[in-house]
């Protein structure tokens, strides 16, 4: 994994959320051409799942006016159930926290099988 302006990806695994935290630059791709970009390898074991995202998720306004933050999203991701439709319970989920939808919503799930 590297990443490139991203927000840290989490392992999804026993029922934890770990983010996966990659040093060095976090510049987009493509923005200067001399940045090197770190990378790290992570093994999925048997039903592990990685769940990548974009920043609108965490950065979406509660009711206050302050974004949802990673910490509440971890929270979040770390009681969501093994099921069919996962992202989209997902999604539910961080809306019902939630009181805009102001960027972006993308997320991606990959899971060992």
């Amino acid at each position: 994994i590297a990443n490139a302006g991203m927000p840290d990806p989490y392992l999804l695994a026993s029922g934890s959320a770990t983010p996966i935290v990659v040093t060095g630059e976090r510049l987009p791709l493509g923005v200067r051409a001399e940045i090197t970009y770190d990378s790290i390898e992570v093994q999925l074991g048997p039903h592990d799942r990685l769940l990548l995202l974009s920043d609108g998720i965490p950065e979406a306004p509660q009711a206050s006016g302050e974004p949802l933050g990673y910490e509440a999203l971890r929270t979040t991701l770390a009681g969501m159930p093994s099921e069919e439709g996962w992202i989209d319970t997902l999604l539910e989920r961080v809306r019902g926290q939630v009181r805009a939808i102001d960027d972006d919503w993308t997320a991606v799930l990959l899971e060992r099988r």
